[in-house]
């Protein structure tokens, strides 16, 4: 009586076990169906928020300024820029440079010629002083002459009818009184593949995660044969020097078609002392492939378990995004 009574408790037992690892939702489809919906909601931020950056690169109408930020430098780049930036180019990582929408800018009521500086400035247009400048979010702007010259700076402080400025590369061209200062936003997204981390970097200095899980980041570009001049460009339009020169080569061509790595960044002809390759401004087009995985490990491939419990076999594939963003700046060019 007492064997058959063990027997009996430990049939009890093993069916109660196999019913609580049925139902455990650590272990069954809803850790399964938690997880996934995880790495696609992190697929979806990541997309959303590079190509509402992507849609902007390049854009920045000033008053004055005949022509865009894109005139002036690349909208989009394979390195990171700005300050404590890793300059070095890769197929892991692309920045975006653009104007914020809806700010005007001023112009400098002196001379600029040392970095840090304090400068006066003056209203472009109707704008209030400021005109948009800030020390704010990083602070860039973007000091432009009437000949194209430019150089990104870092706004530290403002009083209103002055600014402090610091150069975003170490140097201090020389900018004369009536040269525009706009706001500009910079923002690097690169591969920390140790970390499997997305990472953002502001151009001021500021290096944060911005989506985590990310083991694959691939930037390609897409452009016309060779540089050339924006299509309502006149006598008076406000450009790179190096990209005028570049156009006046040889003749617009049309077509759109794949640019290398090693085209983009096999010389620094342009910018001054915050040099870049004049053939960034051949790029209509960016395509990104972003690869995120699960980022609990024991999900990423089969597990061991009891037969009874097939759900516990799933693995949970790695989900591949892919995005193709032609910058309004860009795109009629």
């Amino acid at each position: 009586m007492l064997i058959e009574l063990l027997v009996s408790v430990a049939i009890v037992l093993g069916l109660l076990g196999v019913v609580f690892e049925l139902v455990d939702p650590s272990d069954g489809t809803l850790a399964v169906q938690s997880l996934a919906a995880d790495v696609q909601q992190r697929q979806r931020a990541a997309l959303a928020e590079l190509h509402r950056h992507l849609l902007l690169a390049g854009s920045g109408p000033h008053p004055g300024m005949n022509g865009s930020v894109a005139h002036l430098r690349p909208a989009v780049a394979p390195a990171l820029r700005g300050m404590s930036a890793d300059r070095s180019p890769g197929t892991d990582r692309l920045s975006v440079l653009y104007a914020p929408p809806g700010e005007t800018g001023a112009l400098l009521a002196g001379d600029l010629a040392a970095s840090p500086a304090v400068v006066g400035l003056a209203p472009a247009g109707a704008c209030a002083l400021p005109c948009g400048l800030s020390d704010r979010g990083g602070g860039l702007a973007l000091i432009f002459d009437a000949a194209g010259r430019s150089d990104l700076y870092r706004v530290t402080d403002v009083t209103g009818t002055s600014a402090e400025l610091e150069h975003a590369g170490g140097g201090a061209p020389v900018y004369p009184a009536g040269s525009f200062i706009a706001p500009v936003l910079v923002r690097g997204f690169y591969l920390d593949r140790d970390a499997e981390q997305l990472r953002v970097h502001n151009g001021a200095g500021s290096d944060l995660p911005f989506v985590d899980g990310v083991v694959e980041f691939t930037v390609r570009y897409f452009g016309v044969p060779q540089p050339a001049l924006p299509p309502a460009a006149g006598p008076a339009a406000v450009m790179a020097p190096c990209l005028a020169a570049a156009a006046a080569v040889a003749p617009a061509a049309s077509g759109v078609g794949a640019l290398n790595l090693g085209l983009l960044s096999d010389g620094s002809s342009c910018g001054g002392s915050i040099p870049f390759d004049v053939d960034l401004f051949r790029i209509r087009r960016v395509q990104i492939e972003l690869t995120l995985r699960v980022a609990d490990p024991v999900w990423r491939r089969p597990a061991t378990g009891s037969p009874l419990i097939p759900v516990r076999n799933a693995a949970i594939r790695d989900v591949i995004a892919r995005l193709d963003v032609a910058p309004r700046s860009l795109a009629d060019w």
